[in-house]
């Protein structure tokens, strides 16, 4: 799935910064969540980029019996004709479909 342009980037960012953090990211400490000044800059970084139309996430749905889960999203920010690559994360439980190990 991909956030539409004038969709609501709030809940993204928090499923993103929560899969960060349940990863190796949180148990180093070194997650946006570790730190609230960090997660004050991204949080604003995205919600900038988002209202100026050059935000790019993308997340792994998969549908479960009793409902969805996210098991991996990207961050990315365009400028003109380039994207670049700003933060993945993933489900560890599912690392086999996190963005980058798809082929």
């Amino acid at each position: 799935e991909q956030l539409a342009a004038r969709e609501d980037v709030s809940p993204w960012l928090e499923t993103f910064l929560a899969l960060e953090h349940d990863g190796w990211k949180g148990e180093g400490g070194t997650s946006i969540l570790a730190d609230p000044a960090d997660r004050q800059f991204f949080e604003g970084l995205v919600n900038t980029a988002h209202t100026r139309g050059n935000l790019v996430m993308t997340r792994t749905v998969l549908g479960l019996p009793d409902g969805q889960k996210t098991i991996s999203a990207s961050i990315d920010i365009r400028q003109g004709d380039h994207q670049y690559a700003l933060k993945i994360a993933y489900d560890r439980a599912y690392g086999t479909y996190s963005p980058g190990g798809l082929h």
